[in-house]
């Protein structure tokens, strides 16, 4: 366990070792995410839900292991979470 004081609070942080999963930031967590998002985005796309700048519409964007969703309407933001929510 490690204890130190920052502003005057006491914390506390219990050191334990990772043994199963992947690494942060390795090439395997980058593929696994891309195959595993690649339905949730191909479906975001096609439901033409998102902001758009001109003639085209910006559903989302995705880096590494984020997405950031782009919606210009209440009802449109709902119907984009209601998609993520199916893939939960």
């Amino acid at each position: 366990m490690k204890i130190y004081i920052w502003n005057g609070k006491l914390y506390y942080n219990i050191i334990f070792n990772v043994t199963k999963g992947t690494r942060q930031g390795t090439i395997v967590l980058l593929i696994l995410f891309n195959m595993f998002i690649s339905d949730l985005l191909n479906e975001l796309k096609s439901s033409y839900y998102g902001a758009y700048i001109g003639n085209e519409v910006y559903i989302s964007f995705e880096y590494t292991n984020d997405i950031t969703h782009l919606a210009s309407t209440i009802p449109a933001t709902q119907h984009i979470i209601n998609i993520c929510a199916k893939y939960n």
